[in-house]
């Protein structure tokens, strides 16, 4: 696999931000470039993500596992109203720190809240996190539902290329999400085994931890 590039956004204080970033690799040193390097969307990044990784599937977003204050009241209104039906990110892969092609990969739903506490509970992790397209629901819900299912999870991991990021074959899914995944099916259309991770996020470190020693 080619060597990963860091891309990093860089944001002025401006009323009108402009973005530009910083090319790094393990051979040369930082190098200015412009705003081209950035996926020309139409749009400035979410604020959420820092920069992206240059992968041979393409550019990797790469997010902050810090929330801003605009992201903390969207959180409770999305406990106390109905503004949780339209709280969504838009489905793809992500990494959370600085992964290489043998860190895990981890699947959520794009629910905004479900993300962001993916995203803040990995902190000091270099991991992929792989979004499936739930409409917007959150992971044990969308599992009744069938937007966090089989075959959502296979159009994802084929649409991600995720056999181009990766050199493994293990991909985590979330302990809520297993009524709606069939690890057979998956690991027959795509070549990778599901692992039933935890129910909370916060506790991947206990698997981690178990991997490194030779247990999963």
């Amino acid at each position: 696999m080619a060597n990963l590039r860091l891309l990093t956004v860089k944001r002025d204080s401006q009323n009108d931000p402009k973005l530009s970033c910083e090319k790094e690799d393990n051979e040369t040193a930082v190098s200015r470039c412009v705003t081209s390097c950035i996926p020309n969307t139409g749009q400035d990044p979410p604020a959420c993500i820092v920069g992206y990784i240059s992968t041979p599937a393409g550019l990797i977003p790469t997010v902050s596992s810090e929330w801003t204050k605009k992201e903390h009241w969207q959180h409770i209104k999305c406990r106390t109203s109905a503004y949780r039906n339209k709280y969504g990110v838009q489905p793809r892969t992500i990494c959370r720190g600085d992964p290489d092609a043998n860190s895990d990969v981890i699947v959520t739903a794009n629910y905004k809240y479900s993300f962001d506490i993916v995203r803040r509970d990995l902190k000091g992790f270099n991991l992929w996190v792989l979004v499936l397209d739930t409409k917007g629901i959150n992971v044990w819900c969308a599992a009744g539902k069938g937007t966090f299912g089989t075959a959502e999870l296979i159009r994802s991991l084929k649409t991600a290329k995720l056999a181009l990021i990766v050199n493994h074959k293990r991909i985590i899914v979330p302990q809520l999400g297993a009524p709606g995944v069939s690890g057979f099916a998956v690991t027959r259309q795509t070549g990778f085994r599901v692992v039933f991770g935890p129910v909370y996020s916060k506790k991947y470190r206990r698997i981690y931890s178990r991997r490194v020693q030779g247990y999963a």
